[in-house]
This record gives structure tokens, C-alpha cells and sequence, in this order.
């Protein structure tokens, strides 16, 4: 998501769209840096506990800020780690993360992918422990920002759907490079979740749904070492990569 240092950014306020493609109402939760956007509470993960935006069939919503009430929220402000609204609290900084339900329709079928522990129970697992970026988010200025409570009856418990950004990583840049987005899925891999059309990861073949097994010397299991390699990595030097799909494996190399 940078073009450089992303401690250059350190002051700068954003905002967040957030559209709904599909044909029925979702429900989506925020959160930055492992805090809900909304209150600046905990996430679980649950469509009971978290509060989040209802947002109708191909609407979209602009979220400018924190939302500490039912009229104002304040704004997203890049800032150091140490200043983040998540600090102290375990969360994740330097990263956003987007959990999204389905509305309940009776009689109605709907297909999921989810992890099974060994105690049987259904869960999403978020491996790994808390992140350190360079960059977090705090409070900026009050802006006007109405909401209000609408009834919404979530057809699962659990998120339907899950996306996490990872904004505060210098490591980032690479992967813009390449074409590619990644982030962990629910079995601790690093999977493509993007790839740029024309982009020369796709012109190397890369598939969305690849997981990336090692870059170079290292395997995707040395992540901090992995990150300070890709954020050393110059224009027109090249990176090899091992790749697997499905029962298959790739190797690449990719000029940057």
C-alpha cells in the first residue's frame, strides 16, 4: 500500500470504502489494529458481540474514523505503533481486518469453508502472534458520521467471509511490485489472495489461491526474516519463489 517509508505517512488521515457486490444485505466489522472500529472495542469475531455496518445490495458506505458515537466518529490518522488505538491491547498493528456476514434467509443453503478443532467446535483461527509495524492508527479531529441501529439476523455465527490488510509493513511494497496480495489463511500458509492483471507475477503465471511456500532462502515460516529480505529487494534484481497449487509445486523467477 506504500510508495516508501511508511513512516513518511505518520500524520496523514484516511478513509475507508466499503461495497457491498452482492444481491443481500451484509453485515461488515471493522477492525484496525485488533480494536472494532466501532467504540473501539474487542473483536470476537461473533455476529453477536461485534457491532458492525449493515450495508444493502451494491451500496457502499464511506468510513472516515473511530465511530465513538451515533453522530460523530474521529479520524484515522496514520501514526507510530506506539501511539495506536491497539496498543496495549494485544492487537495486531499495522494491520486492518474485515469480517463479513451474510444475512439469514429461511430455508436457505449457504456454503462455508470452516476450521474444525479437535474439540470439534467451528472457529477461525488467527495464527501467529500480535504484529509489530512501524506505522499504527490513532484519533484524529471529530467529523460528523450518523448512524443508527438496524435489525440484522446474521446467517451463521461466525464470518462468512474474512479479508485482512496488512498496511504497516515496508514488505508491502514488494508484493506491489510483484502484483501479488497475500495473507495467512486458516492453516498458517501464506496464500495469493490477488493477483494484478498484467502485473508480473500474473505475466509469471501466478494464480489467485497459490500458497507461497519460499521466497528465495527463506520459507514462508521466517516471516520476520522474510520481511526484511523483500524490503532490501531493488528494482531489476530478481526473486525466486516456490509455490504450490493444489498437489503441485512452481518454481518462478521473477525480475522486480
Amino acid at each position: 500500500m506504500f510508495a516508501g517509508d511508511p513512516h513518511r505517512l505518520v500524520g496523514e488521515s484516511y478513509s475507508i470504502s466499503l461495497k457491498n457486490r452482492s444481491h443481500r444485505r451484509i453485515k461488515v466489522v471493522l477492525g484496525i489494529d485488533g480494536v472494532n472500529v466501532f467504540r473501539k472495542k474487542d473483536l470476537f469475531h461473533t455476529a453477536k458481540d461485534d457491532v458492525g455496518w449493515i450495508i444493502g445490495p451494491e451500496k457502499e458506505i464511506i468510513v472516515r474514523g473511530w465511530q465513538v458515537s451515533s453522530s460523530r466518529a474521529e479520524r484515522f490518522v496514520f501514526s507510530p505503533s506506539e501511539w495506536s488505538e491497539g496498543e496495549g491491547t494485544g492487537g495486531r498493528i499495522g494491520e486492518m481486518l474485515i469480517d463479513v456476514y451474510t444475512e439469514y434467509r429461511p430455508r436457505e443453503m449457504i456454503a462455508r469453508k470452516v476450521i474444525v478443532g479437535k474439540d470439534g467446535q467451528e472457529r477461525v483461527v488467527l495464527s501467529g502472534p500480535p504484529s509489530r509495524a512501524p506505522v499504527g492508527t490513532t484519533s484524529g479531529e471529530n467529523v460528523d458520521s450518523g448512524v443508527r441501529t438496524v435489525r440484522f439476523t446474521a446467517s451463521s455465527p461466525r464470518p462468512d467471509a474474512r479479508a485482512r490488510i496488512v498496511y504497516g509493513r515496508k514488505s508491502d511494497i514488494i508484493m506491489d511490485r510483484l502484483g501479488i496480495r497475500v495473507r495467512e489463511n486458516g492453516y498458517d500458509q501464506l496464500e495469493v489472495t490477488y493477483v494484478v492483471p498484467s502485473g508480473k507475477a500474473d505475466e509469471a503465471g501466478i494464480r489467485e489461491g497459490d500458497i507461497l511456500v519460499k521466497v528465495d532462502t527463506l520459507r514462508d515460516s521466517d516471516r520476520s526474516d522474510l520481511r526484511r529480505m523483500l524490503s532490501r529487494k531493488r528494482a531489476g534484481e530478481y526473486i525466486f519463489l516456490d509455490l504450490r497449487r493444489g498437489d503441485n509445486g512452481l518454481k518462478l523467477k521473477i525480475r522486480l
